[in-house]
């Protein structure tokens, strides 16, 4: 807002306090449109940088996504190699996480959405796969299933592609102990593969922060 316009209302340098804001010289919406005062006055002349606010989250902090590179055969449990960050027209917001084996820790507390894309390739009659996104709250010591769906491929010809995906709202409590991991549990390990691509997301996982706790 110009200087100009707040001496106009009375107001001049050092004198404005809270009080004066809070109590006793609240300034009608009215008195702003007589003294031709209009939002872009306050956007553009008077804008407050963001850091000097409390209390306030700019949007998205933290938005993640990994995906297999190279298809992996026998479907294991949980995946564990080929993780790679996408790194294809992609960009992180954030800190990002990080992962070791397969197992994913989040660089902060707060509410996630998460989800788990899985793109299965079969070679059998046995083609019926579940996946799973587990949760351990003591740093792996315990695993425990949090969302789950299945797929089910079956086709006439000897190579059948079939995909499935879960996703949840999952509070991080404590970013030592809370992790996640992806599992997949397919009927016959052995005539099953999970695809994976370097150039594109075949089997990947998005991480999105909703809230800080």
């Amino acid at each position: 807002m110009a200087i100009t316009k707040l001496k106009a209302l009375g107001v001049t340098d050092g004198t404005l306090t809270n009080t004066q804001i809070n109590a006793s010289a609240a300034i009608a919406k009215t008195k702003l449109a007589s003294l031709d005062i209009v939002n872009a006055d306050i956007n553009n002349s008077a804008a407050i940088a963001f850091s000097k606010l409390t209390g306030v989250t700019n949007g998205i902090t933290e938005a993640d996504q990994w995906r297999v590179n190279a298809t992996i055969a026998g479907a294991p449990q949980p995946i564990a190699t080929n993780l790679e960050r996408n790194d294809t027209n992609f960009q992180l917001i954030g800190t990002g996480l990080t992962q070791s084996s397969g197992v994913f820790s989040f660089p902060s507390t707060g509410i996630w959405h998460v989800t788990y894309n899985l793109k299965f390739y079969f070679n059998s009659a046995d083609r019926v796969a579940d996946i799973y996104i587990q949760e351990t709250v003591d740093n792996g010591s315990n695993w425990t299933t949090r969302a789950a769906t299945s797929t089910n491929g079956y086709g006439s010809g000897s190579y059948t592609h079939a995909s499935a995906v879960s996703n949840m709202i999952w509070k991080c409590a404590n970013i030592s102990t809370n992790k996640l991991r992806f599992m997949t549990n397919p009927m016959s390990s052995s005539n099953t593969w999970v695809q994976g691509s370097t150039d594109n997301n075949s089997t990947y996982m998005t991480f999105l922060k909703l809230a800080e706790i």
